[in-house]
């Protein structure tokens, strides 16, 4: 069996329209049918609304582009820094290559030298 409404006001109700200033007469709430104003009010709103949303997804594209642009420019250097690298630890492993072969002629040399005095002698 459904609860019978009273005539005063439930806690529930403080916010509601019935319970505000927009009572009729009777003290029941107003209906609430809206205004040629406030429709035309509502769908200006609703216009204004719409284009700052595309003003400001634009703005967040255009953002998003530059930051993109941005970062491709970081991931360039930053490849190029790489890569600079990697030639240099290869030269340098080929300069160390290179000093290992010299030393090792330098000391051939040196023990061909010692034969040939040793055969003079």
């Amino acid at each position: 069996m459904p609860k019978q409404k009273t005539g005063k006001p439930s806690a529930k109700a403080k916010g509601s329209p019935a319970s505000g200033p927009y009572k009729n007469s009777k003290g029941s709430a107003a209906h609430s049918v809206p205004s040629k104003k406030n429709v035309t009010h509502h769908k200006f709103s609703q216009a204004k609304n719409k284009a700052l949303v595309s003003n400001l997804t634009s703005e967040l594209d255009s953002l998003l582009g530059d930051l993109n642009s941005q970062l491709q420019k970081k991931k360039t250097k930053r490849d190029a820094r790489l890569e600079a690298m990697s030639s240099l630890s290869k030269k340098d492993a080929a300069l160390d290559e290179a000093q290992a072969k010299h030393d090792r002629l330098q000391s051939d040399m040196m023990s061909a030298l010692d034969g040939i005095s040793a055969l003079g002698k």
